[in-house]
């Protein structure tokens, strides 16, 4: 099974949701195959694609637990996310 979370960063209410889910991951990733946030967003290239954030990682669930702002939710987006 797996949990794959479509998410814009243009929600007003963007990171508590995230949040959320890292909890839920905290409790249940080793229930799931996969738990990820996904974003899509313009490359350097000049396209677009997706980018994701992998919450059965402890790695990436506490960098996610600490966001405080949707600014720093885009940080951990840029520091850990993969394409």
């Amino acid at each position: 099974m797996a949990v794959l979370e479509p998410h814009g960063p243009s929600l007003a209410n963007n990171f508590e949701k995230v949040i959320g889910l890292a909890r839920f991951a905290e409790r249940y990733a080793h229930l799931f195959r996969r738990i990820q946030l996904i974003r899509k967003q313009s490359s350097k290239a000049g396209g677009e694609g997706y980018v994701r954030l992998g919450l059965t990682s402890e790695v990436v669930r506490k960098q996610v637990l600490r966001v405080t702002s949707s600014p720093r939710l885009d940080a951990v987006f840029a520091q850990l996310a993969a394409h």
